[in-house]
C-alpha cells in the first residue's frame, strides 16, 4: 500500500500516486484517512438514483453522480466508475474503460473524485485555483477556460506558491482558513508554452487532454492551513480594446450566487448537507472580499493583472 497526503486528507492507495507527497505512516491523530482502491473490481451494471450531472462547456456530459446501495456512484463517461461509501472513508474504482491511461485515472481521482469526497466529509469545497501571498490565500473562481490556472501560474512564476488547482478546501469556524491541495497547476499547451520557462513541467495530465502539469521551479508548496485573503471571479474580456484589467467588488446576492456556482456538492438531495453548505457560503460572503476581474485576452497583459490584484489585496 502507498500512503500520501493531500487536501488535509491522508490517503492509503493500492497504486502509486506520484503527484502527491508520500508519507511514511498515517498519523494517529489524523482528522480523516481515506482508503483508495484504483485497481478495478468486478461489478454488476449499476443503475444509480441520479442526483447530479456535470457538463462540459460544449454541452456534452462529463459525469453523472447518483446513489447506489453501496454509497455514491461517480461515473465519468468513457473512462471509469468510482464508488464512495456513505462514510466517505472508502473509495474504489469499479470500472475502467479499455484504453483509459493510468494518468487519466489518477487525474480523475485527484481532481474530480476527491473534491466530492471532501464534501461528503463535511468540508466546504470551492472549484477554485489559488496562490499563497504574504497577506493570505488569493483564490480564483470562474468557468472552464476563463484563465484561472494561467493567472495562478503567472503568480507562481513570480515566486507566489500555488496553493491548489481547481479544489480549494475552506474551513469557516471561526476564522476562514484554507487547506493546501497538492503541488502543481494544469495548463493548456499555449499557456504552458508562454509560462513554461518559469516553471517546471511534470508531464501530461491525462490521455484525453493536451494539458500539462507544471510546478514552481524551487519546489515551494505550502504545508499548513492559511487564511483566505480574497476571492476573484475571473472573466475574459469580449472587448478587444480592453488593455487593462478591471476589478469590481461583488457583494450580497451576486457574491453568493457566484460561490454557489463554484462549489462542489455531491449529495444535493440531503437537506442537512445543503443547509451546511449555504451557511458556509454566507460566512464567506460576510467575511471575505469577493470581486469580479475582467481580464484582457492576451498573455502579455498577465503582469498587469497580477499588479492590479496585488494592489487590490493590500486595500482589503
Amino acid at each position: 500500500m502507498f500512503r500520501y497526503s493531500a487536501y488535509g486528507l491522508e490517503l492509503v492507495s493500492d497504486m502509486p500516486l506520484p503527484e502527491l507527497d508520500r508519507i511514511v505512516a498515517l498519523r494517529e491523530e489524523a482528522a480523516a484517512s481515506v482508503s483508495v482502491q484504483l485497481q478495478p473490481t468486478d461489478h454488476h451494471d449499476l443503475a444509480p438514483r441520479l442526483t447530479l450531472r456535470s457538463m462540459l462547456p460544449d454541452g456534452d456530459e462529463l459525469a453523472l453522480f447518483g446513489k447506489v446501495e453501496d454509497g455514491f456512484l461517480l461515473r465519468y463517461r468513457g473512462f471509469a466508475d468510482f464508488i464512495v461509501d456513505p462514510s466517505a472513508r472508502k473509495l474504489r474504482c469499479v470500472r475502467v474503460e479499455s484504453g483509459t491511461a493510468v494518468q487519466t485515472l489518477r487525474h480523475l481521482l485527484l481532481d474530480q473524485v476527491l473534491p466530492m469526497v471532501l464534501n461528503l466529509l463535511g468540508r466546504d469545497v470551492l472549484h477554485a485555483t489559488a496562490v499563497d501571498t504574504p497577506g493570505g490565500v488569493c483564490a480564483f473562481i470562474g468557468p472552464a477556460g476563463a484563465g484561472k490556472s494561467t493567472l495562478a501560474a503567472s503568480f507562481a512564476a513570480m515566486g507566489y506558491p500555488i496553493f491548489c488547482d481547481d479544489c480549494l478546501v475552506v474551513g469557516c469556524k471561526p476564522e476562514i482558513l484554507c487547506t493546501p491541495g497538492y503541488p502543481g497547476v494544469r495548463l493548456w499547451s499555449d499557456s504552458a508554452s508562454a509560462l513554461g520557462k518559469h516553471l517546471s513541467k511534470q508531464g501530461e495530465v491525462a490521455g484525453y487532454t493536451s494539458k500539462f502539469r507544471l510546478t514552481s521551479p524551487n519546489g515551494q508548496f505550502p504545508k499548513n492551513p492559511r487564511p483566505l485573503a480574497a476571492i476573484y471571479r475571473i472573466s475574459r474580456a469580449a472587448d478587444a480594446e480592453l488593455t487593462d484589467p478591471c476589478i469590481e467588488p461583488l457583494t450580497g446576492r451576486a457574491a453568493f450566487v457566484e460561490l454557489v456556482y463554484s462549489s462542489y456538492v455531491l449529495d444535493v438531495t440531503e437537506p442537512a448537507t445543503l443547509r451546511r453548505h449555504f451557511r458556509g457560503i454566507e460566512q464567506l460572503v460576510a467575511q471575505v472580499p469577493i470581486a469580479r476581474v475582467l481580464l484582457p485576452n492576451h498573455f502579455d497583459l498577465l503582469p498587469a493583472a497580477r499588479t492590479a490584484i496585488l494592489n487590490d489585496l493590500t486595500q482589503n
